[in-house]
């Protein structure tokens, strides 16, 4: 893939989190910066092993499917620092507290809805049409376990992840997207975005 093509990913993925920021920074009075520093795309289930994130750490996850134009599913995780840090923020509790922990799922829930939302309409807007999401769903797991790509069909799919990071009050608290689509539907984005460019 061209340099010109991942760097236009990483523009839409930007234009994502930059709303899905202003709706968090509406709902919690807080400034949250939402950047996207780093972007990956992978064509091969094996080549995951090689990214640490992916097999070093146990993540907490919230998983949307979608269809429409194409289908496939969303994921926001957080290593399980990170989530407590950014419920932490969010809610204003202590680290550890009773408050936190009781209500880490629905809020690391409630935030993943959110990003997957904004991004997946600027996905749609690009397409001119409309992407239905399943509800979220929030598990734990490592990256290689969240994915759940069956390994006889690798080709059909394509693996985007976009490293996010959430900042605020001096804090860096970073997540991942996983956003995994049909290798067909990967075509039509990029000619879609390469048109737009134009």
């Amino acid at each position: 893939m061209a340099l010109i093509q991942i760097d236009s990913f990483k523009e839409l993925f930007n234009v994502g989190v930059g709303q899905a920021a202003g709706i968090l920074n509406q709902m919690v009075g807080t400034n949250i910066k939402l950047e996207v520093p780093d972007l990956e795309i992978i064509r091969q289930k094996r080549n995951l092993e090689n990214i640490e994130i992916i097999n070093k750490e146990v993540l907490s996850a919230i998983e949307e499917k979608f269809e429409g134009v194409f289908s496939g599913k969303a994921i926001l995780a957080f290593p399980l620092r990170s989530a407590s840090r950014l419920v932490s923020l969010l809610i204003g509790e202590e680290i550890g507290s009773p408050d936190l922990n009781s209500a880490m799922i629905g809020t690391i829930t409630e935030v993943g809805n959110i990003l997957i939302n904004a991004l997946l309409g600027t996905i749609g807007n690009i397409f001119k049409a409309k992407l239905t999401l399943s509800f979220p769903h929030h598990f734990k797991g490592f990256g290689i376990d969240l994915i759940d790509i069956e390994e006889e069909t690798p080709q059909e799919f394509v693996i985007i992840i976009c490293k996010t990071r959430f900042s605020a009050e001096k804090l860096q608290i970073i997540g991942y997207f996983f956003l995994i689509i049909e290798t067909q539907a990967m075509e039509r984005l990029l000619s879609a975005m390469d048109k737009k460019m134009e």
